[in-house]
């Protein structure tokens, strides 16, 4: 049972760390604008689109600053928006629809270290809202103030990743523990070995109960 406690609360405090990893970039990571397209004219869609829309409708993809690009390193913080292809503007790192061209597009803002784990909806997201106010902040994430201004912070999970993340950052977190704990337990098998208290360090002799501090200790066989 105590090992059970144990693995829990290490992967609920891995969890956090992923959490938490995904949250500061989403705050603190200045805005960039699309900076090239990959792929040019798509038929894979980032998301899944409503039934009212195409069902494989053409699109451009941008990116900012996209591991696809080897000039430059995958952020913290990306942006991803596919849209129509014809008429569609990407100027001043937004995305406009020429004419009347319907607004299709889809826009993706993923956040996390060292990789992304968690999403969000961009401003130009054109796919309906939910009607549930949970599952729209799910959906939109919940918005915060940030040096940037008002941000959502991302709860949707990329579920792959984040479970990676979560077992990677629960065994660092365990492995450090482990590591910090060592002094402490070397402290106590030397008290526990002279007969002291191995919470002050008290001699106890043949006592099982410290005078001084009154924590219960076995005395030692030895």
């Amino acid at each position: 049972m105590k090992h059970l406690r144990t693995l829990t609360l290490v992967l609920l405090l891995g969890a956090l760390a992923t959490i938490l990893c995904a949250w500061i970039p989403a705050l603190f990571n200045p805005p960039r604008a699309p900076v090239f397209h990959t792929g040019g004219l798509v038929k894979q869609w980032l998301d899944d689109v409503p039934d009212s829309w195409p069902d494989q409708p053409f699109g451009l993809t941008y990116d900012s600053f996209s591991a696809v690009n080897p000039d430059f390193p995958k952020p913290p913080r990306l942006r991803k928006r596919q849209g129509m292809a014809d008429g569609v503007s990407n100027s001043g790192g937004h995305v406009t629809f020429l004419g009347d061209q319907p607004n299709h597009v889809i826009d993706i803002i993923q956040a996390g270290w060292p990789t992304h784990t968690m999403t969000h909806r961009g401003p130009d997201d054109a796919r309906p809202l939910p009607n549930n106010p949970i599952s729209s902040a799910f959906v939109n994430g919940i918005p915060f103030p940030s040096p940037h201004g008002q941000r959502p912070l991302p709860l949707n999970p990329i579920w792959t990743p984040f479970a990676l993340s979560t077992l990677v950052w629960s065994a660092v977190l365990f492995i450090a523990y482990q590591l910090v704990m060592i002094p402490f337990r070397i402290r106590r098998a030397r008290r526990t070995k002279t007969n002291h208290c191995t919470t002050c360090g008290y001699e106890l002799q043949d006592l099982q109960t410290c005078p001084e501090c009154g924590s219960q200790s076995a005395p030692n066989p030895t």
